[in-house]
C-alpha cells in the first residue's frame, strides 16, 4: 500500500511538473525573412524577425538596424540605418520592418541584431551572443546570420 502511495505522489509530481513553463531560458530567435544569403528580394520586401515568445519590443525596435552594404561587423555611429517603421503580431512575436521607401534594385543589405533583445514579461531574460558563428541570442540560431561579437548580421540582396 505504501510503495502504491509513493509511486502515485511520484507520478502526480512528474504529470504537475511536466506542465509548468520554466522562464529561465532566454528568448530564442526563430527566423529571419528575408533569410541570410536571400537573393532577389523584391524591392518592396519587409523584413519579419519571429521569436519563440512575447518580446519587449522596445528593446527589440531599439536593437534593429537595416544597413545598404555588406557588413561584416556592427557599424558605428557613422552608418545611417534605412528609415522605417515597425509592426508586430498579436503576440509580439513577429517584428516586421517596414522601410520607408522601396529598397534599391540590385543592392545588398545587411540586417543588424544586437544582444539585449528582451523577452516582454521577464526583464532578465535578454537574448545574448552564445560566442560562436551564428549563435547571437540563441542556440538554435546557427544559420541566422553572421556572428558580429554583440550581436548578428543577416544579408540579403535584391532583385
Amino acid at each position: 500500500m505504501i510503495n502504491k502511495l509513493v509511486i502515485g505522489a511520484a507520478l502526480l509530481l512528474i504529470a504537475v511538473g511536466c506542465n509548468i513553463q520554466h522562464h529561465d531560458a532566454a528568448p530564442e530567435l526563430r527566423s529571419v525573412t528575408p533569410a541570410d544569403g536571400a537573393t532577389a528580394v523584391a524591392t518592396d520586401a519587409e523584413i519579419t524577425v519571429t521569436f519563440s515568445e512575447s518580446m519587449d519590443s522596445q528593446t527589440c525596435e531599439e536593437r534593429f538596424s537595416l544597413f545598404e552594404g555588406v557588413l561584416t561587423e556592427i557599424p558605428g555611429e557613422d552608418h545611417l540605418p534605412v528609415p522605417g517603421t515597425f509592426s508586430w503580431n498579436g503576440r509580439f512575436t513577429a517584428m516586421t520592418f517596414h522601410p520607408e521607401t522601396p529598397l534599391d534594385e540590385n543592392t545588398d543589405y545587411s540586417i543588424v541584431m544586437l544582444e539585449g533583445m528582451q523577452g516582454e514579461h521577464d526583464h532578465d531574460d535578454i537574448m545574448m551572443d552564445h560566442d560562436h558563428d551564428g549563435g547571437m541570442m540563441s542556440h538554435d540560431m546557427d544559420g541566422f546570420g553572421h556572428n558580429a561579437g554583440t550581436g548578428i548580421i543577416v544579408r540579403f540582396k535584391t532583385q
